[in-house]
């Protein structure tokens, strides 16, 4: 499966891995992971204006230690340094406090970072397009909100097409599918598997196994990763949900969530 996807994401650790001796190659690529750091200050920063130094740097911590994250830290899987770019297009749109929305430079410098996200990765397409889509929310303003989604579409649409055409195109001619070996049977390409390209090893069946979900990262590893670490992130974060729901007030809640009702709504 991955043997279909775009060369180029892998290109910069081969050229890497061709020069740089297995530990140095390593810490280049753990140095660039450790970049996510910056996006997500400014991303707790824009969210939580009132947060002393020591939150900032709590929530920085809780983006960067998740069972992916960690499992993927220094390696090739391209995941961690896509996150990257994700981070980067969230904090050039969330806007300051005292800003209506992002402006238009920033804007289309985020599309074309999520753009070339969805175009490395199909994988990231979901988030990617979520995060555009919900633009519409960006401003309270009409006019403004689509004027921004238009621009942050373009610059993915632009980006997309530069870095996927080749790639989708080579498929195209070898496979007659641009997304093979996705929608293959859809597209009726000759070389089509009957078999469903998908993962289903970490899907819930049932309400139960569905209520149990949250939990079964931090239970059993097993249940929704291929890394031998426990997730507690997702329980922590419905604990601060309660808390924060019975403790801040409704127009503390309506400040903090102000500037991120299109992040909440993307994701």
């Amino acid at each position: 499966l991955q043997t279909f996807f775009n060369p180029l994401l892998w290109l910069p650790h081969f050229l890497l891995f061709e020069r740089l001796p297995g530990t140095a190659l390593v810490a280049v690529l753990g140095a660039v992971h450790g970049l996510c750091a910056w996006p997500l200050w400014i991303i707790a920063g824009r969210l939580l204006p009132h947060a002393g130094t020591a939150t900032r740097i709590f929530a920085v911590l809780a983006g960067m230690t998740s069972s992916i994250f960690l499992g993927e830290l220094g390696a090739s899987q391209g995941d961690n340094l896509l996150s990257l770019l994700v981070l980067g297009a969230v904090a050039l749109l969330l806007p300051r406090p005292d800003e209506r929305g992002p402006r238009p430079r920033q804007t289309m410098l985020a599309g074309a970072l999520l753009g070339a996200t969805a175009a490395l990765k199909l994988a990231f397409a979901p988030v990617t397009l979520g995060l555009l889509l919900a633009l519409a929310l960006a401003t309270n303003i009409p006019r403004d909100a689509m004027k921004t989604l238009a621009i942050a579409l373009g610059g993915a649409s632009l980006v997309f097409a530069l870095l996927a055409g080749p790639a989708m195109w080579a498929n195209w001619q070898d496979w007659r599918d641009p997304l093979y070996p996705f929608l293959a049977a859809m597209l009726e390409a000759p070389n089509a598997s009957s078999v469903v390209v998908r993962d289903l090893r970490f899907i819930p069946h049932g309400l139960g196994e569905v209520l149990r979900h949250p939990f079964a990262a931090l239970l059993d590893w097993r249940a929704t990763s291929d890394y031998r670490l426990r997730e507690a992130r997702i329980v922590l974060l419905l604990a601060a949900c309660a808390i924060a729901a019975v403790r801040w007030r409704v127009h503390t809640m309506r400040a903090a969530m102000a500037g991120g009702n299109w992040l909440l709504v993307a994701f």
